[in-house]
């Protein structure tokens, strides 16, 4: 019988940086969990004390992911690992900051092919923080070994002018930033950037030793960072419609990313896609409201 709890370094291949679950506090075969406080500092986390809300996706997502870990470690599952390849329906109520006790519960829901639909909860200080649903592929093919295209680099020399509200933002935010070599508003709803993500990009520290790539979470953080420097305002996420994976990002590539918002009553409906050589490789849908005092 398993003792729990089980480090995190145990089940999945995550390190370093992108390491954001430090343990699997319990699991069966129906669910599982996580417990654990919000860092005071770190990569996702903003000078204002205020963890992004992308990285609860992402701790989900790893939950999810030492999950199948375990399941394999104990012969009920032969899976070496799994990517998020979908996000549906997921609501972020409210900001989560350091100190804060977190409560992470994922449960199956079903089984479609090789993808898992998991039914992810959040709980900080006992409040519902965040929901939704996760698609997780189990057992998929392995990422391309390293290797380095010949490309442009990213230059970090973006004129973000007029958007004070940036010096409070968490180090992932100025790192991506640093990324956009291109950068071009179509209209007043519309806007087209160009990145690439060099090596030393810290989301690749740990996403994945020795095949990094792009964590998917952060190419949604990067669409609501190109509308709010679109806007010069910032902008809070409040949900996510519907989010596909399609292909990785691996450093040095260029990514076409085209976004577009739209104004309804309860704030902005923001469309986000990224493209590799014209190809798909992200679609997302995602809510966002204008922050307090951005």
């Amino acid at each position: 019988m398993e003792n729990f709890p089980v480090n995190a370094t145990e089940l999945i291949p995550h390190r370093g940086n992108m390491l954001l679950m430090p343990e699997l506090t319990y699991a069966s075969s129906e669910k599982a969990e996580a417990f654990f406080a919000v860092p005071a500092e770190g990569l996702m986390v903003r000078r204002d004390s205020t963890l992004i809300p992308v990285a609860l996706i992402e701790m989900s997502a790893q939950l999810t992911a030492a999950w199948i870990g375990w399941e394999k470690r104990n012969g009920r599952n032969m899976s070496n690992s799994g990517y998020l390849v979908g996000i549906k329906d997921f609501a972020v109520n409210g900001k989560v900051m350091s100190g804060d006790k977190l409560k992470i519960r994922v449960t199956k829901k079903e089984t479609i092919g090789p993808v898992i639909v998991i039914d992810s909860k959040v709980f900080a200080n006992d409040r519902e923080a965040a929901s939704g649903e996760l698609k997780i592929w189990n057992n998929p093919p392995d990422l391309p070994e390293k290797k380095t295209p010949e490309t442009e680099s990213g230059s970090g020399e973006l004129n973000i002018h007029g958007t004070e509200f940036f010096e409070k933002r968490a180090d992932i935010d100025r790192e991506i930033v640093r990324s956009i070599i291109g950068f071009n508003a179509d209209d007043e709803n519309s806007v087209a950037a160009k990145l690439v993500f060099n090596e030393s990009f810290p989301g690749f520290d740990g996403h994945f030793p020795g095949k990094p790539v792009v964590p998917g979470i952060l190419l949604l953080e990067t669409v609501m960072l190109i509308k709010e420097l679109h806007l010069k305002s910032e902008l809070a996420l409040t949900g996510i419609s519907q989010v596909k994976f399609s292909l990785p990002v691996l450093p040095r590539q260029p990514v076409e990313l085209h976004v577009s918002a739209v104004r309804e009553s309860d704030g902005l409906k923001i469309k986000g896609k990224a493209l590799l050589n014209d190809k798909r490789a992200v679609f997302s849908e995602l809510f966002a409201e204008k922050a307090i005092g951005g």
